[in-house]
């Protein structure tokens, strides 16, 4: 008899959806499209003989370690590079506080594995990066959209729903938000805003997580400092990436969380995929430390 497949899959299937992006990605094979949907850098300004010059460097002379599998945190040279730079933007990091992940969706994925119970609720930007979404929708989360102006999350209209939902017996466990030049409408959260939405986060015991693929994007004034550089209580997990700045197909990317939810993370990576890239994670630190 054929298989019943509906009676095989487990419950959580039933609220998991295609993510956007995978359709953005293959209208890109077409060679007469020119996608502005997918958050893709330009591959003209990929330095492809730099990178292939590099990538037989090392093959040949450190193909020991780069051809390697390697530990599930990731290279401890690079996430220590990524703790000096992080220190360096007002954010104290450890080496022990950094995580390599597969891209941040992958970062994305685990703390939505390891965080979020089904039904638990998640507030989110509106409109909202669809790959945060899926994540959340994949573990069954209950999304909250607040909708974003010009200075990013509306704070006050997230205050009042956190003041309804406590009154109600309700508790918000997640916030995820993308502060810098938000995907899809390109806002930059506000300095005021970023302090009043960790305050919430205080206030009423939530965890916020701070995307941040595009920070180092910007061409006019100064950087605001990340959430996560006004944490004092381990609430916010950041999260950064190589592709916007370097290349995308390494899928290279780091979180950044407090000791008790990184050995968690660990825990939950290492039965995903053991360790991330080992050669792209050498190839970024080629290019990064002199190379």
């Amino acid at each position: 008899m054929p298989v019943s497949w509906e009676t095989m899959y487990a419950e959580r299937t039933c609220s998991m959806k295609g993510s956007g992006i995978r359709e953005f990605f293959k209208l890109t094979e077409q060679p007469e499209v020119m996608s502005f949907a997918g958050g893709f850098p330009s591959a003209e300004c990929f330095p492809q003989e730099a990178i292939g010059q590099a990538l037989q460097a090392l093959a040949m002379q450190q193909g020991a370690s780069s051809l390697q599998y390697g530990p599930t945190e990731g290279n401890w040279q690079l996430r220590s590079m990524l703790a000096d730079k992080m220190s360096k933007e007002g954010t104290y990091a450890a080496a022990d506080n950094i995580l390599i992940t597969n891209g941040s969706q992958q970062g994305l994925d685990l703390i939505g594995k390891v965080l979020l119970n089904p039904g638990d609720y998640a507030v989110v930007e509106e409109p909202g990066y669809v790959g945060g979404l899926g994540a959340i929708n994949n573990y069954q989360g209950s999304i909250i959209p607040i909708p974003i102006d010009e200075e990013g999350l509306s704070v006050e209209m997230l205050a009042a729903k956190l003041q309804q939902m406590e009154g109600e017996g309700g508790r918000v466990k997640l916030a995820y938000v993308v502060p810098n030049f938000q995907n899809p409408t390109g806002v930059t959260m506000s300095l005021e805003r970023r302090r009043r939405l960790l305050e919430l986060a205080c206030r009423y015991d939530f965890l916020i997580i701070e995307d941040n693929p595009y920070g180092e994007l910007c061409y006019e004034g100064e950087q605001l400092p990340s959430i996560k550089s006004m944490d004092s209580e381990g609430r916010v997990i950041y999260l950064g990436s190589f592709s916007k700045v370097f290349i995308p197909g390494i899928r290279v990317a780091w979180m950044v969380a407090d000791d008790m939810l990184m050995e968690k993370l660990i825990t939950a990576k290492q039965s995903t995929d053991l360790c991330s890239n080992t050669l792209g994670q050498h190839l970024v630190l080629s290019f990064s430390v002199g190379g």
